[in-house]
């Protein structure tokens, strides 16, 4: 599916049970620097039966829309942050390849509870 998220289309795949904020998490994979959702294809045939899946190509990447600028690591904090409000994800993880472990954290933080300390 595309989705419009901070002004950008972005390609998302999204596999797996319906009822995510209810029973487990949410499992969202970002992928590697210059790679695209499809870098988890394996590891999303795998948990489809029991996980609600979500893998989207960042801005610039796979299917998605690429901008003349806002590349920075908070754009694509912000892009998932928005990602994960529009699906109206309520528990998720943040899975990554390494090349996007500050993005991982930033969008962490960005929901993170009052009462949360990461």
């Amino acid at each position: 599916m595309r989705l419009k998220i901070n002004g950008t289309a972005l390609n998302v795949f999204e596999a797996g049970v319906e009822n995510y904020n209810k029973t487990r998490p949410s499992l969202i994979f970002l992928h590697y620097f210059a790679g695209s959702s499809r870098a988890w294809t394996e590891v999303i045939r795998e948990l489809e039966g029991d996980y609600h899946l979500v893998a989207p190509d960042l801005r610039g990447f796979g299917a998605s829309d690429s901008m003349p600028e806002n590349y920075a690591v908070k754009d694509y904090a912000d892009d998932v942050a928005e990602l994960i409000s529009t699906l109206e994800i309520e528990n998720y993880v943040l899975s990554d390849d390494t090349g996007t472990f500050k993005t991982r954290n930033r969008a962490a933080r960005r929901k993170c509870p009052a009462d949360c300390h990461p």
